[in-house]
């Protein structure tokens, strides 16, 4: 009968074809799973609906091994495996925090900056334009120079602008605040001067390198010279003769005893010439710095304002 064959060849082919997928499947392994497997031709043409359902068995046969080998080749577990047999789980990566970039304002490659106000401008506690101000400050200072901050240090404010640290010409000694960069006019400085208290002795430094060095005589004990960072505020001529030798280069500090009530301008410190020559390497004075009047004249043709001064115990 019809039926009979039809289900006679079926069964024969259909069974061949899945023994050989089977047989091939385990001889290559999973990572020949995917080739196509070989289907002899029907042996009639009349039997083409038996061709195709016998593709049909393959390709299911193929695709099921497929799946398993790629089981297996990732590590999957079979759901009825053990709690403690799951695959662990990685421990966490630790992200390392990020440093926001500063405003690049100052100068690359140089160690010291200042920095001149134009327009004046109010220095604040904080970099925000709602922070308490610290100083009001004009564009020129008491002496007709411009007005100049020691820089030492940039962020970006509360407003998103760029604003600077700078170090101010008022009392107490050290104080700083925050400006606005867009208010300043920011330059670079490779000069230095450090004055060595104990040793007696003023040091000029350019890039590093010591460009001078000269005895001095600083404040007694009754009107000790104050230590600590400063910067070149104001570059006062004297004539060729008086008290002060030459000239004072002002710093941005003041005496720690003397003050506006009884010493003129505030009691502020400098370095400048001295009458005598005999006090040097000693103690003299009121707080300021003596040297001799060749050597102060070096630095007060030489060092710009803003030159970072260091007093040294």
């Amino acid at each position: 009968m019809a039926g009979t064959e039809t289900e006679v060849e079926v069964e024969a082919y259909g069974a061949a074809a899945v023994a050989d997928a089977i047989v091939a499947a385990g001889r290559a392994g999973a990572a020949t799973l995917w080739a196509p497997v070989p289907v002899p031709a029907p042996r009639h043409a009349r039997h083409t609906h038996l061709r195709t359902a016998a593709h049909v068995v393959v390709a299911l046969v193929v695709c099921t091994l497929a799946a398993a080998a790629a089981m297996r080749v990732a590590g999957a577990r079979s759901p009825h495996a053990d709690a403690d047999e799951q695959m662990p789980v990685p421990a966490a990566v630790p992200v390392a925090p990020v440093d926001m970039p500063g405003p690049q304002v100052l100068p690359a490659g140089l160690g010291a900056w200042s920095a001149t106000i134009p327009g004046g401008v109010v220095a604040r506690a904080a970099p925000s334009p709602d922070a308490d101000a610290v100083v009001s400050l004009s564009a020129v200072n008491e002496f007709g120079d411009p007005q100049t901050l020691g820089i030492v240090g940039e962020t970006w404010g509360a407003d998103g602008a760029a604003w600077v640290q700078a170090q101010l010409p008022v009392r107490p000694n050290g104080t700083v605040g925050w400006v606005p960069a867009s208010a300043v006019v920011i330059e670079g400085r490779t000069m230095r001067i450090q004055v060595h208290k104990t040793a007696g002795t003023v040091v000029l430094l350019d890039h590093g390198q010591v460009a001078g060095s000269w005895p001095v005589a600083i404040g007694p004990d009754a009107y000790p010279t104050p230590a600590g960072s400063f910067f070149v505020w104001t570059k006062y001529y004297d004539g060729p003769r008086s008290a002060y030798g030459p000239g004072v280069v002002g710093l941005s500090g003041f005496g720690e005893v003397l003050d506006a009530s009884n010493w003129p301008g505030d009691a502020r410190i400098g370095l400048h010439g001295a009458a005598s020559e005999a006090s040097l390497g000693g103690r003299a004075g009121h707080g300021c710095v003596r040297m001799r009047d060749a050597d102060v004249s070096v630095l007060l043709s030489t060092v710009p304002l803003g030159t970072p001064v260091d007093i040294l115990d």
